[in-house]
């Protein structure tokens, strides 16, 4: 009985062009990505998440291409689209955090300033509590399964 490897590198750059994609992503995530989250943990958590994708998606890939270039190119276009999710939910964040300081400073509640350690700045105490209660908010209505769910329909849409 003779035992073929010949689906070994498809495999393999199918596994690297999905954990390019996670790994920006979470890189650029604000709650994985923050200062405050070390590196391995981020690590870890695009590996894991590349792991659970991988059988959902490997077929959606190209075949293996045969030039360095067109390699690097699939690679960086997989890193772009993740740093495109990642950038997207932060920008909502962001704008979270926005009008929180907006609504404190129109309803004179912007002199109570605490120290925002996930981004190093100040903030104001209500667009602290805003931003917590946004990310509780979230989880209690099950919007992070709509975030895991777009990170798998990226696949097939891009």
């Amino acid at each position: 009985m003779t035992i073929t490897l010949d689906f070994l590198p498809q495999t393999a750059f199918s596994f690297i062009l999905i954990f390019a994609r996670t790994g920006a992503m979470s890189m650029a995530l604000p709650g994985i990505g923050d200062r405050m989250v070390p590196p391995r943990i981020r690590l870890v958590f695009a590996l894991a998440l590349s792991l659970i994708l991988f059988p959902l998606v490997s077929q959606v890939f190209p075949s293996l291409p045969t030039s360095l270039f067109g390699m690097i190119s699939l690679v960086i276009g997989e890193v772009l689209v993740g740093l495109a999710i990642g950038f997207s939910v932060q920008i909502v964040v962001a704008a979270i955090q926005f009008t929180g300081a907006t609504i404190a400073f129109q309803t004179g509640l912007a002199f109570a300033q605490n120290v925002d350690p996930a981004n190093g700045i100040q903030n104001s105490l209500f667009s602290t509590f805003l931003s917590l209660l946004t990310v509780a908010l979230i989880f209690a209505t099950n919007l992070h399964h709509l975030l895991l769910s777009a990170i798998h329909d990226s696949y097939f849409l891009f």
